[in-house]
């Protein structure tokens, strides 16, 4: 084989090497690109949210589609606070999302079926709870006030229908109790 032939064979070597590591950057750019727009979509739709929160959300799936249900993580913390959703707490959970305007058929409101039906990581609380620290931190206090006073209500109201029993109120759990906690705290405002 001459020295021409081999150059030529080592070029189109070089060549389709280069041409699959292209590729393969290519897709990287594509996948970065495509993450990038998400966080930007959820940037916009969430408002003031910490990157390690969008992170969370982009890593998780969550789109812009279904951060009306990050709404209702709360609730649905609640209804797991005992380890078992009540069919009470499922119901005034799905009336609420109805109220936000999700509708059966649409993606947060399937997100938040599956949530009710299978117990999320608690990592989504976490990521709920720095969401609206952050939010409580530069948003003005009277929409903080409103947005808690809008949640903790309907988090009791979640909290309550549990213990009900013949129509007797027998007092919400230790477990409940704690929760409705946490969610007061993610909404106070640091120095």
């Amino acid at each position: 084989m001459s020295d021409e032939v081999l150059h030529r064979h080592g070029q189109a070597l070089e060549e389709a090497f280069f041409v699959e590591k292209n590729r393969e950057l290519l897709a990287k750019l594509r996948d970065q690109a495509a993450r990038d727009d998400l966080r930007a979509s959820l940037r916009e739709a969430a408002g003031s949210v910490d990157d390690a929160t969008l992170d969370y959300l982009v890593t998780h799936g969550i789109r812009p589609e279904t951060l009306a249900a990050l709404k209702l993580v709360p609730l649905v913390t609640v209804c797991w606070a005992n380890g078992v959703v009540e069919s009470e707490e499922r119901e005034l959970v799905l009336q609420s999302a109805e109220k936000q305007g999700l509708q059966p058929g649409v993606p947060g409101y399937e997100l938040l079926q599956s949530w009710l039906e299978t117990r999320p990581d608690p990592a989504l609380f976490a990521a709920w709870k720095n969401y609206v620290h952050a939010l409580a931190s530069q948003a003005d206090p009277a929409t903080i006030s409103s947005l808690k006073q809008e949640i903790l209500g309907t988090s009791r109201e979640v909290a309550d229908a549990a213990g009900k029993l013949f129509g007797y109120f027998l007092g919400t759990s230790a477990e409940e109790k704690a929760v409705l906690r946490e969610i007061e705290h993610a909404f106070e405002r640091t120095a």
